[in-house]
């Protein structure tokens, strides 16, 4: 399973340009409500998933999976857990009484440790005890377990046996997603199982020719299931909420739009004087981040930057 090819510069302009309009479309995402709220929402967490797929190198066997678990582990939960405890330093700091009494200090180191267990990025009810979100972390965490997961599954299984694995693994995890959700968002993780594995096997849409036809394929197909997803339910596949309506019919939405967004990118990268340069989508990164930081501090929520793990991530 090879990742998609790269060109003597070691970075996929279209891949480039493509995180960048997912980056734009998160901080919309989030000052926005409604149906457009919703058309963003259908695929702009898939598409970040599929990228990182998209360029990962997978393992040929068990040793080279332990080598690359324990680089996914530096590079994906230790910045998510650094956040988190950022973000736990920053409300403790704020919210000095806390600590006025014993009580209220155990109650906070448990909500700490139930919150990093979890890793939801919204709270989530444990019997009778209301777990609080870690907020964006749970990004990280996911695209952790789930890679690993899908790198492990890909030594093990092989064509269909592997597709029939991933189906099995989604809808386990949007059961579970309904009946109660799992310590370190593995419920999440399950459902998506086939997002990883259209990631891993991009190359197969051949995303660099024709992108025009392609572009407006894809696009029809996201708007046309999108509508008819509203049009039957009103709802829109929401991962971090465990939304999936109309499943699998959301996730066939998700790649849609991914696909689209991914064609645009290509048609992009081909007009060279609107070539979107890595550098252009580093500032509006930093840019989004300060913008989130302002608007989010001091949350309960303990996890408070929405935009800070895509360029981690990837």
């Amino acid at each position: 399973m090879k990742p998609v090819k790269q060109g003597m510069t070691d970075r996929i302009e279209w891949v480039d340009c493509a995180k960048g309009i997912g980056i734009l479309f998160v901080i919309i995402g989030y000052t926005v409500s409604g149906i457009l709220r919703g058309a963003i929402f259908s695929f702009h967490m898939p598409l970040f998933f599929i990228l990182s797929c998209a360029v990962f190198q997978y393992s040929a066997d068990t040793e080279q999976l332990s080598i690359k678990t324990s680089r996914g582990f530096r590079h994906l939960v230790i910045p998510a857990i650094l956040m988190y405890v950022l973000s736990v330093l920053t409300y403790a700091i704020r919210n000095k009484e806390l600590f006025s009494n014993v009580e209220s200090v155990r109650k906070f180191i448990i909500d700490i440790l139930l919150t990093g267990i979890f890793s939801s990025g919204v709270p989530v009810k444990v019997f009778s005890y209301e777990v609080l979100a870690i907020g964006i972390p749970w990004f990280l965490i996911v695209l952790f377990f789930g890679r690993t997961l899908f790198d492990f599954l890909q030594i093990r299984f092989s064509g269909s046996g592997l597709m029939l694995c991933c189906a099995f693994l989604s809808a386990l995890g949007v059961w579970l997603g309904k009946i109660q959700w799992l310590p370190c968002s593995l419920d999440i993780v399950f459902a998506i199982m086939p997002i990883f594995y259209i990631g891993a096997n991009i190359a197969w849409f051949q995303v660099e020719q024709r992108p025009v036809p392609k572009f407006l394929l894809y696009g029809s197909v996201w708007a046309g299931t999108l509508l008819l997803s509203y049009a039957i339910k009103a709802d829109y596949l929401e991962l971090a909420c465990r939304r999936y309506p109309l499943y699998p019919l959301s996730f066939v939405t998700a790649v849609a739009g991914t696909l689209a967004v991914v064609e645009l990118s290509v048609i992009l990268t081909k007009i060279k004087k609107y070539t979107y340069r890595l550098y252009i989508w580093e500032k509006i990164l930093f840019i989004c981040y300060l913008f989130i930081i302002l608007t989010k501090a001091g949350s309960k929520s303990y996890g408070n930057s929405q935009i800070v793990h895509l360029q981690i991530a990837f």
